[in-house]
């Protein structure tokens, strides 16, 4: 699905995911962990009531799945963003299933931008399609590990019912 416009992307991060995982991309396994709902059950909905038993049992699941493709002391900064769940919070509140369809790269935006197509199912099987962009910085050009994964535009994923002006 990716193209090798990206270097860095070509490569896949090392660390304990899954045999198929393993040779996923940086970039699309990042991605994918914080779209793709339910996914790998990543989001827990944990509130800042949560036991710390429990918060520390979802951070080493988000270790152990994409943890290895952030370069040293990004893991952490990635952990603690909104972003990493937003997609899935808005999917579990609405309902819907979600999957990464295709990821390319988006030229029109700079060498760091990345168009992902996203496929939200309703409980009744109806199925939107949302165009989003996302901005995925390296460490330097040279190695496969993320610095960050930012969304730039969400393609009306969060605009479902209308977005107040």
């Amino acid at each position: 699905m990716l193209l090798v416009f990206l270097m860095p992307a070509l490569c896949s991060c090392a660390d304990k995911a899954s045999a198929p995982e393993q040779d996923m991309p940086a970039a699309e396994r990042v991605l994918r962990a914080m779209i793709e709902y339910p996914g790998a059950g990543l989001y827990t909905d944990s509130s800042k009531d949560a036991d710390d038993a429990a918060a520390a049992q979802e951070k080493t699941a988000w270790q152990e799945a994409v943890g290895g493709c952030f370069a040293d002391g990004m893991f952490d900064q990635f952990y603690d963003s909104y972003g990493r769940t937003s997609f899935l919070s808005e999917a579990r509140n609405l309902r819907l299933t979600t999957k990464v369809t295709d990821i390319q790269p988006d030229s029109e935006r700079g060498d760091d931008a990345l168009r992902v197509t996203v496929e939200a199912t309703d409980e009744t099987g109806h199925v939107d399609i949302y165009e989003t962009e996302w901005r995925v910085r390296y460490k330097s050009e040279a190695d496969d590990l993320l610095e960050s994964a930012e969304l730039l535009a969400d393609g009306g994923f969060f605009c479902r019912s209308g977005c107040p002006l």
